[in-house]
């Protein structure tokens, strides 16, 4: 698998949240950011498959997939006000806190 289909999904996260701005009905935002989410998670799979596939650094990758689930958690946030979670609580959730990644 090539790196092409990260390239991908990262564009269609920015260009779907982009989208979804334009939108002025409530529901119709909270849609395109839901497929936005979608696309931020297509991509921490896809740099897992390279992982496994070994096209990718194991290291390098975890870096960029808790970054993919930190901004998914943001785009969630953006689709639902309600859903607030703090920092700490989202690191420790998505188990990453024994990863400095900052």
């Amino acid at each position: 698998m090539s790196k092409k289909p990260v390239l991908r999904a990262s564009q269609s996260i920015a260009l779907t949240i982009a989208e979804g701005n334009g939108k002025t009905a409530k529901a119709d935002r909270r849609r395109y950011f839901e497929i936005a989410r979608g696309s931020a998670l297509e991509c921490a799979a896809i740099q897992d498959v390279l992982v496994v596939g070994l096209g990718l650094d194991k290291a390098e990758s975890r870096k960029s997939i808790a970054l993919l689930l930190i901004s998914s958690y943001h785009i969630l946030h953006m689709s639902n006000p309600r859903v607030f979670l703090n920092f700490r609580s989202l690191c420790k959730y998505l188990s990453l806190v024994e990863l400095s990644i900052f």
